[in-house]
């Protein structure tokens, strides 16, 4: 089913979401991959599964919705939360208001609704602090 609109929380601004081609699903990630140097203190061991974050569009046995020109909606809150709130939050916070975001949209025409997904094993906090090089 081809969804034409979503109504957008009525706790944000209006999104003006970007149109975004590539449609994912979920994005997994070793977190530790974006850290420099070892992800732990000094002298800890972390297990080779530490550190992992997977988030999916919806939850198991449910369908992703999206709008047909500008994509599911879990990539379009992703972008939505990130671009507003990535500087000042941690990856955890972020994904539970994307959480918030997609569960609060529905479908224009019978009112589906969807909810996005996080597993993580992560060991401490992890920040984007996007636009810092």
């Amino acid at each position: 089913m081809n969804v034409e609109h979503i109504r957008p929380p009525t706790d944000y601004e209006e999104p003006g979401w970007s149109d975004l081609s590539p449609k994912m699903q979920a994005i997994c990630t070793k977190v530790s991959d974006f850290l420099s140097g070892d992800a732990t203190d000094a002298g800890d061991l972390v297990p080779e599964m530490a550190d992992i974050l997977v988030a999916k569009a919806t939850t198991a046995d449910f369908v992703s919705w999206r709008h047909t020109e500008r994509g599911t909606w879990f990539i379009q809150a992703i972008v939505h939360i990130f671009s507003r709130h990535a500087a000042t939050e941690d990856i955890l916070t972020l994904f539970s208001k994307v959480n918030a975001y997609v569960a609060a949209a529905e479908t224009a025409d019978k009112g589906y609704k969807q909810v996005s997904s996080v597993d993580y094993s992560l060991t401490k906090k992890m920040y984007f602090f996007p636009g810092i090089i």
